[in-house]
């Protein structure tokens, strides 16, 4: 059974990062430019955070294990449809239904919660939730290969075919999966949740493009403050609310979800840029001159210890504690992150730095899935762990924008990216690794019951 749930985490990140480091080739292959064809990235990253609260909640109240064939089933749909876009129009779309695989982790972390014993659960929630960056790790890897070897299409079949069949197992072999009695909200507040979502996501994505200060962007940004208004007094007035804001106010969750939302700026934006300065010529003065496949196997070693990271912390956990654990892996991520910035002209330095920070934010999700999950009753674990998800997406979009900012007001005339950019780019975001130890020490202590779930 865990098998059929990894194979949900790892899809979820393996699908959100195959196109990172192949978005030219997605440009020359729709006949577009590069800007329209980044919209593949930005249609995914709106979908699944609008998704992944959504459907977790849905899990709750209507059974995990029905919601988690649904979700796959989407995600295998979607991966058809990209696969067969014959235009950019349609693959945009197509992006929009892959990005319900966003629900495929809460849902797998409740039905962890409901079906194992009670010391399994943290050691089974720190390696699914390891094994997103894992798939994300494989993503960046596997993108240019496949282009190279089987072309575009297959860079959605592959995913397709795999969720498919992932879907016909669940099926077959997974438990029921009851309604945690948790009640059934209303279409208001999640409508209103959404738009915000979309209007925040919009605008943060689209601002390094547009410019921070354009009538456009302030007007989304200043849309989803409203939205974000209308939907917390929907909720707080709801009968049955979609997310329990009594639940978000508590301190382990407020603080969890701050962690995930500085550690995702970080690991969102070291995932979408360092392919390109690898890729970088190196005759401009810095780059390894890397094709799409060599950058891609530089990231092969990352993949690697991510591979074990979720099993480490789980280790770590037992002995020292998740918040110990956490901010463990805040430093690692931090460190490797401060020495790409150090030294960065050779191979070996880059790919070991990225290595030793990939552990890091490996460690560091593994043992914040644990904190959620060991947070709330077992009703409200889609819920919160969604929302923790959600907040790391959004998160990864101020990241990623942020960089891209930087690299755009550093860029030399002719649009190319500076040494001084990255270099810049890469500290900030290994201060916001750092951010995230203060935000780990408002975790709250938790003895009893629950330091089984390694919350201590």
């Amino acid at each position: 059974m865990f098998a059929l749930l990894a194979v949900g985490a790892t899809s979820f990140g393996l699908v959100q990062a195959m196109t990172i480091p192949v978005l030219s080739a997605l440009q020359h292959h729709y006949r577009t430019d590069l800007g329209t064809a980044s919209w593949v990235l930005t249609t995914y990253l709106v979908s699944a955070s609008v998704a992944t609260p959504i459907i977790g909640r849905l899990g709750d109240s209507f059974g995990r294990k029905r919601c988690l064939v649904a979700t796959l089933l989407l995600l295998s749909a979607g991966s058809a449809l990209a696969a067969l876009a014959p235009n950019i129009q349609l693959l945009l779309a197509a992006r929009v239904v892959q990005g319900f695989a966003g629900g495929l982790m809460p849902l797998s972390f409740g039905i962890v919660r409901d079906t194992f014993p009670a010391e399994r659960v943290a050691r089974a929630v720190s390696v699914l939730s390891s094994l997103i960056a894992v798939g994300m790790a494989a993503g960046t890897v596997l993108g240019g290969p496949v282009i190279d070897l089987l072309g575009v299409p297959w860079l959605f079949w592959l995913p397709g075919l795999v969720t498919a069949v992932a879907a016909a197992l669940v099926v077959r072999w997974l438990p029921r999966s009851e309604a945690t009695g948790a009640a059934r909200p209303g279409v208001v507040p999640p409508l209103l949740m959404a738009l915000a979502l979309v209007a925040l996501l919009l605008g943060v994505t689209q601002a390094p493009r547009h410019g921070w200060t354009s009538p456009a962007i302030l007007g989304l940004l200043a849309a989803s403050v409203v939205l974000t208004a209308g939907w917390v007094r929907a909720e707080l007035r709801a009968r049955s609310p979609f997310i329990d804001m009594a639940m978000m106010r508590r301190r382990p969750i407020w603080a969890a979800n701050l962690v995930a939302l500085v550690l995702g700026g970080g690991m969102f934006a070291s995932y979408a840029f360092s392919p390109q300065f690898m890729q970088t010529d190196p005759a401009g003065g810095f780059g390894l001159g890397a094709t799409v496949t060599e950058s891609g196997l530089m990231v092969l070693p990352t993949a690697v210890v991510f591979g074990f990271s979720g099993w480490l912390a789980s280790l770590l956990e037992v002995r020292i504690g998740a918040r110990a654990t956490l901010i463990l892996g805040s430093c690692l991520s931090a460190a490797g992150t401060f020495w790409f910035v150090l030294a960065h002209d050779r191979v070996w330095e880059v790919v070991v730095s990225f290595a030793v920070a990939g552990l890091g934010i490996g460690v560091a999700f593994a043992a914040l899935a644990v904190v959620v999950v060991a947070s709330v009753p077992p009703e409200q674990t889609g819920a919160a762990s969604g929302m923790n998800t959600n907040i790391r997406n959004v998160g990864g979009a101020f990241g990623t924008a942020l960089t891209a900012s930087v690299l755009t007001a550093t860029a030399l005339t002719d649009g190319r990216s500076t040494e001084a950019g990255y270099l810049i780019s890469f500290f900030v975001l290994g201060v916001l690794f750092l951010l995230a130890i203060p935000a780990t020490l408002a975790i709250p202590r938790v003895g009893g019951a629950h330091r089984a779930g390694g919350v201590s």
